[in-house]
């Protein structure tokens, strides 16, 4: 239990650093992790599924702005899996959405508000 407690401490910094790498670029409003970390069930091989939120997205196709996240997720940690959305994703989700499930399940690690 400890492990896993420690390999957390070590996402969240983690996480810490991707949001001020991309910081440098973009306007961040929150990051939000979900998938098996935010759920406890993670092993130590398992991928760190982080949403950034972003009103900057709005302005180009979503293939570009992964591609953008990937780039610079690279540089913190090779595990990190990022998907941009938009303010408006998350403020109005279609309850059978992906922004949806991110919200019900996954965990704040970064808010700007």
């Amino acid at each position: 239990m400890a492990q896993k407690k420690n390999n957390l401490t070590l996402v969240k910094r983690k996480i810490r650093q991707y949001v001020k790498e991309l910081s440098c670029d973009i306007k961040v409003d929150q990051a939000i992790l979900f998938g098996s970390w935010a759920k406890g069930n993670h092993s130590h091989f398992s991928d760190i599924d982080i949403a950034i939120v972003s009103g900057d997205f709005s302005r180009f196709k979503r293939v570009r702005n992964i591609a953008f996240l990937l780039s610079h997720a690279g540089k913190i940690d090779s595990r990190i899996e990022p998907l941009p959305l938009t303010p408006e994703e998350i403020k109005d989700p279609d309850t059978r959405s992906f922004a949806a499930e991110i919200l019900e399940t996954g965990k704040v690690m970064y808010n700007a508000h």
